[in-house]
């Protein structure tokens, strides 16, 4: 919708949203009947408040539904400057079909217990039994 305004010239314009059943539906998928506030939508917060985490904005998550759903993310991996693996779950585990690639700022919209992977060196892993475990060092 950027740049929807200008290129009609006006100041209103109807839209409507499509999104899966409730089942199907994932923590990262915006409720836009309602005014957007980043307390309410904490997964889209950066589009109003400034990055504020020693990694690139741009920064990517490879993870899997589960963890889009809700479950705990256990598995966390550094790949690159500014890629990551998050799973919930065993990583080796999670089929192609239910991978989906996020932004990082999605999953710590999701989950903040997963802020320690922002830490880790390129080629590091952190693991967890629960949201309730301390995060360990792979290796």
């Amino acid at each position: 919708m950027l740049g929807v305004f200008d290129y009609y010239g006006t100041h209103e314009i109807s839209a409507f949203q499509i999104i899966p059943d409730q089942n199907h539906s994932t923590l990262d998928i915006p409720n836009m009947s309602k005014k957007w506030d980043s307390s309410s939508e904490p997964v889209w917060q950066w589009l109003g408040r400034e990055w504020d985490y020693a990694v690139p904005a741009n920064s990517t998550i490879v993870t899997n539904i589960q963890a889009l759903l809700g479950e705990p993310i256990t598995e966390v991996m550094r790949l690159a400057n500014n890629e990551w693996e998050m799973f919930a779950g065993p990583g080796p585990d999670v089929q192609r079909e239910n991978m989906r690639v996020v932004s990082l700022g999605t999953i710590l919209g999701i989950d903040k217990s997963i802020l320690p992977a922002t830490s880790l060196e390129i080629g590091k892993g952190l693991w967890r039994d629960s949201t309730d475990s301390d995060w360990n060092n792979w290796g």
